[in-house]
């Protein structure tokens, strides 16, 4: 630990990369996080959560690794990086500020000249003497063409110097809201978007749905073939509730194998209509260990409906959805249940889905 501990920089770096080639874990930046921490050494928590990930449970699983990074990493780290970033562009908007107050000086100081050379010149009789004004005229358009030309210089240097820090600050937020396994919103992502989608809905009164998804015996799945199977089977669900969405409609991973799609303009019929065509894509999918071509057998779903009343908070739309989540699990699972009333035909859901 104490050699660990004493390794720089680049050689953290080059183990973590050594450590995550080895056991299969994706080159993205979150992991990369994760087994940075996890070769410095110091954080027993997530040591041992990574010695029960890799010899207790099958091997390498993003799931897992994503638990540990929300778990098991100070997450005031990413909230550094954004101030640092803030910060910094704060820095470089007070310099841009600073050079543009120093050209108009240049400028101003400029034009004074150019008046005192306008006075000298009815004062001028002979041909020297209009040759030292001519000579003051060149000399301070001389220094006003330097000092702009510098501060165009610096005015770039710093334009591409925002530019950066802003694509950082968006890859940071991006990073922040995104679920790195399936690729949807992240849990705190659906909590902004709902938030947001919610307040939109009442004020321009518009109907909204919730859906909250739950895949049927995950767990009984993950221990029989395994995390990186499971892995498997979460992106596949969330690439076909993709397919089964409208553009508008919001998808995130809410946690562990539950999705929540947010459906905006939405009509519990139409919910209903999605929600049906989600779970009938799931059940007639077949899945393939993609590295063996092992057969895995398929699996079900069941989806849970609430839709937006007046009175409604953004907790209170998610407990009627999880509540009908749990009713299509308690009576038989591979089930849609809604809060509304008996919902049209197949046929017609379909349509007004659409």
């Amino acid at each position: 630990m104490d050699q660990q501990r004493q390794k720089t920089p680049t050689e953290l770096y080059q183990h973590a990369i050594a450590v995550m080639r080895e056991v299969g874990a994706p080159l993205i930046p979150r992991n990369y996080e994760l087994f940075y921490a996890h070769v410095a050494g110091g954080n027993e928590a997530l040591n041992d959560a990574v010695h029960l990930m890799l010899s207790e449970r099958g091997g390498f699983s993003q799931s897992a690794a994503d638990e540990m990074y929300e778990t098991c990493l100070d997450r005031e780290d990413q909230g550094q990086r954004i101030t640092e970033c803030g910060n910094k562009l704060g820095n470089e908007a007070d310099e841009i500020v600073r050079l543009i107050q120093e050209a108009i000086d240049t400028s101003n100081a400029f034009g004074a000249t150019i008046e005192q050379v306008g006075r000298k010149l009815d004062d001028v009789s002979d041909p020297a003497h209009f040759k030292a004004v001519l000579k003051a005229v060149i000399e301070a358009t001389r220094i006003l063409g330097q000092n702009c030309f510098e501060t165009k210089g610096r005015l770039e240097e710093s334009r591409s110097q925002v530019q950066e820090l802003q694509s950082s600050l968006i890859s940071v937020r991006r990073d922040s809201l995104t679920d790195s396994l399936t690729g949807v919103a992240n849990r705190k992502g659906f909590d902004l978007a709902l938030d947001t989608i919610i307040s939109e809905a009442k004020s321009s009164r518009m109907p909204l749905c919730l859906l909250m998804i739950d895949v049927d015996h995950f767990k009984k799945f993950n221990d029989t073939f395994g995390h990186p199977a499971g892995d498997q089977t979460l992106r596949l669900v969330a690439s076909l509730i993709k397919t089964c969405v409208r553009d508008q409609d919001f998808i995130a991973r809410y946690g562990g194998e539950e999705f929540a799609v947010i459906l905006p303009q939405s009509t519990p019929e139409v919910g209903y209509g999605i929600a049906e065509r989600i779970r009938k894509s799931i059940k007639g999918r077949k899945l393939v260990r993609r590295e063996t071509g092992e057969s895995l057998g398929s699996i079900t779903l069941c989806v849970g409906i609430s839709s937006l009343a007046p009175d409604d908070s953004v907790q209170s739309l998610i407990e009627r959805a999880d509540e009908r989540l749990y009713l299509a699990k308690r009576v038989g699972r591979n089930r849609v249940e809604s809060d509304f009333s008996a919902p049209a035909s197949d046929a017609e859901t379909s349509a007004l889905a659409r």
